[in-house]
């Protein structure tokens, strides 16, 4: 019983004992400390390293203007990883209207390429003496000066209100823009057809989209119904003028299906 108590109660053992359970908690605080440092340099690497800031940004597509290298190259100096495409599209967008789409690849470590594709000139609107620029889907996307003399071939819809146009808004219907680039490529047609000429100048637009007048160089203005098909309606203006143009001085309109008036 003597023996077997006393060495129970070695001093040696007791205090071997009581230094094995103190160096366990320093060890792992170690190695927690250790893991710490490395997710932090990690972390640090990756999102706060210059070397994967934005330094290279190509353009595809199109021959972008000055207002739209200035955009992308706010981008530079961002982090890769950090950059959020679908957002930075959508303000980019926004902030430039004449953009219809653009899509954007990562290239590590710091390459953005960027492919972009603008909106098409098919019409201007002038409201006042405001000129705007519109394309397919009815959208104005870019304010500029009075008409250059170059730009004489493009349409040129007259705003008889004067309403304020957004750009990158919506302001007009597609079927709308359809109906009148239709009537502006297809009048020259009818003119070489019946040898009568047709010099269309604008078209007026007066309380709404639903009518619209198309004035002539030749002194004449055509009045179209632009909620029915425009075939039909150059149809007849074809039919009035091969046989009275002599008698036509002030206009012809063209609105009622089935009917030609002109004066």
């Amino acid at each position: 019983m003597t023996s077997s108590n006393q060495l129970f109660n070695r001093p040696d053992i007791i205090s071997g004992t009581v230094r094995e359970k103190k160096s366990k908690p320093k060890k792992k605080l170690v190695k927690t400390f250790l893991l710490l440092v490395l997710l932090g340099g990690f972390f640090w690497f990756i999102f706060y390293s210059p070397i994967f800031q934005i330094k290279n940004i190509t353009l595809e597509g199109v021959q972008a203007n000055s207002d739209l290298i200035a955009e992308m190259n706010k981008f530079k100096g961002k982090n890769i990883f950090l950059m959020a495409v679908d957002s930075e599209k959508r303000n980019l967008i926004i902030k430039q209207p004449e953009i219809k789409d653009i899509v954007i690849w990562k290239g590590l470590p710091d390459t953005l390429k960027a492919k972009l594709t603008l909106r098409d000139k098919v019409l201007i609107w002038q409201s006042a003496d405001r000129f705007y620029y519109v394309d397919g889907d009815g959208i104005a996307f870019k304010q500029r000066g009075p008409l250059a003399l170059e730009e004489k071939n493009i349409l040129l819809i007259i705003d008889k209100k004067n309403v304020l146009v957004n750009l990158g808004t919506q302001f007009l219907s597609p079927v709308f823009v359809k109906f009148v680039t239709q009537l502006a490529t297809d009048l020259p047609t009818i003119s070489a057809q019946i040898q009568v000429p047709i010099t269309l100048t604008n078209i007026d637009v007066e309380e709404s989209t639903l009518q619209t007048t198309a004035q002539t160089a030749e002194g004449f203005k055509i009045l179209f119904d632009t909620t029915r098909p425009v075939d039909s309606q150059l149809a007849a203006l074809k039919k009035v003028l091969s046989e009275h143009r002599s008698e036509v001085t002030e206009y012809v309109d063209v609105r009622v299906q089935g009917w030609a008036y002109y004066k």
